[in-house]
């Protein structure tokens, strides 16, 4: 081989080497940056009706399946499938990566009042995560507890565009 076409193979080999390396110190701000989080919509509920409680892993895998202790005031299901979601987003030639786990519980208050969900800690990649307190205001049903609605479905995966069949429950006092 020639030396000139040397020289522009060595080229060439470091310009590779310093776009794989831009490309991984890009990439790594984000992986880095793990959370686990407790979204809860409401901060007002009524009795019997059932409020979404979602712990969200981000750019992390929980360690065990999250689970909830018995919370007093609150009966508590989860659902059974988690849902799971990843972004990459190039700008200007910088790439962020996100990647998210959720896992949602649905509490339902059993008594009125002002109830509190303490802290929580939650295992995810060899390390304690914990959420902060919380306070729910519990008050009666506007309609009395006249009227109670559920939907069931047969199916346990569901795909966008799939057709489902679903059992519509409607109870009236």
């Amino acid at each position: 081989m020639e030396p000139a076409a040397l020289q522009r193979t060595g080229n060439d080999m470091r310009l590779f080497i310093t776009i794989i390396s831009a490309l991984i110190l890009n990439i790594t701000p984000s992986l880095m940056a793990q959370n686990v989080s407790v979204q809860m919509p409401n901060d007002h509920g009524y009795v019997g009706v059932p409020m979404q409680f979602i712990v969200v892993f981000e750019n992390i895998e929980p360690d065990v399946e999250p689970t909830l202790p018995e919370l007093k005031g609150f009966s508590i299901w989860k659902l059974p499938n988690k849902q799971t979601s990843s972004q990459t987003m190039i700008r200007n030639g910088k790439v962020t990566s996100t990647s998210t786990v959720a896992v949602t519980f649905l509490l339902t208050p059993k008594e009125i009042g002002q109830l509190t969900i303490p802290q929580l800690t939650f295992m995810a990649g060899g390390k304690a995560f914990q959420s902060q307190a919380k306070t729910i205001q519990v008050t009666e049903p506007p309609t009395g507890g006249s009227l109670k609605v559920t939907v069931k479905g047969t199916q346990k995966d569901v795909y966008l565009g799939e057709p489902i069949n679903l059992k519509l429950n409607i109870f009236v006092e």
